[in-house]
């Protein structure tokens, strides 16, 4: 944007006014085309194989165990080596047998049930009034004798209102 700022002498407001679907439409093109046509073939081979033309797996990529290395450590697997990372990624192709499937089965309801224990709310407090009727008058007393030993009033009296502002609801309830 700098770029074509810069060699059009525009300001951005001008720029933007200037901006329309069609602009839009054309930086979408510009960003297609530069994505490589065996990146989307790729991507969409799976999904859609029929509509994908030409398509070849992409070759061998160099250094792939440094970074698999690498990136396995970075996620905090110390021990992990890339053949282990190999193995998984090709264990994802092969089929369950009973045993395994029973295992995530067991599994899966073991998380729901440690979800649903989660999830339960906590049981409700109940307020009481003879609490209120005990707490609403020592709040009373307290603020009093705050406003008895601090020798700046204004402070005392803004505590002891705040505190009969504050307990107003519980006393509405009592």
């Amino acid at each position: 944007m700098v770029r074509i700022l810069g060699r059009s002498g525009k300001t951005i407001k001008d720029y933007w006014c200037s901006f329309n679907i069609l602009s839009g439409i054309n930086n979408i093109n510009a960003a297609w085309e530069k994505e490589p046509v065996n990146c989307l073939n790729g991507a969409w081979h799976r999904l859609l194989p029929a509509f994908t033309h030409n398509f070849t797996l992409f070759g061998p990529v160099e250094n792939s165990d440094d970074d698999v290395s690498r990136l396995v450590q970075e996620v905090g697997l110390d021990k992990g080596t890339a053949e282990d990372v190999t193995d998984l990624l090709n264990s994802h192709g092969q089929e369950l047998s009973n045993e395994n499937m029973e295992k995530l089965a067991k599994e899966l309801s073991y998380q729901k049930e440690e979800k649903k224990e989660k999830d339960e709310e906590p049981p409700l407090k109940y307020m009481k009034t003879s609490n209120l009727q005990h707490i609403l008058p020592v709040m009373r007393i307290l603020t009093g004798e705050l406003c008895d030993t601090d020798h700046d009033w204004k402070r005392s009296v803004l505590v002891k209102m705040s505190g009969m502002v504050s307990t107003g609801t519980y006393s509405e309830i009592l």
